[in-house]
């Protein structure tokens, strides 16, 4: 009724999701295994991606790291495994995921259990496609 008086506002977590529209494409999330870890401005080293998913890796089959394959390693080489990376090292939103998967439940009238990790990440990837509600967020959000 008042267009011009709303004002949609970007956030650091919004201008960052611009990157997932690149960062999401196939030849992208099979290099994700090489992405290298970085220095972060306190000192300390945010691992890279062979290691974010060696560690994943060994959690899910219950091994210690130094038993985890290659095999193993490039399986887990997935979105839904970057997103979740980009959540909690990129964007400083760890949780972030399962959050949606837990809003996806919800508008099924699932138990959050019965959303796969695929279907959390194609629900990132439609937001982000044109016409998608994150991609018209960003459209018409002023810095």
């Amino acid at each position: 009724k008042y267009p011009d008086r709303v004002h949609l506002l970007l956030g650091n977590r919004d201008v960052n999701k611009m990157a997932l529209t690149s960062e999401l494409v196939d030849s992208e999330v099979q290099n994700f295994v090489n992405l290298p870890g970085e220095q972060r401005s306190n000192g300390k080293w945010r691992q890279g991606g062979f290691e974010f998913l060696k560690a994943l890796a060994a959690k899910e089959e219950g091994i210690g790291e130094d038993d985890v394959t290659e095999a193993m390693v490039s399986g887990r080489c997935t979105a839904a495994n970057k997103l979740k990376y980009w959540f909690k090292h990129k964007m400083n939103s760890d949780g972030e995921f399962e959050f949606r998967r837990t809003e996806l439940a919800f508008l099924k009238d699932v138990a959050p259990a019965q959303v796969t990790d695929n279907e959390v990440a194609s629900s990132y990837m439609q937001c982000l496609q044109i016409g998608g509600c994150t991609r018209e967020y960003l459209r018409l959000a002023q810095l």
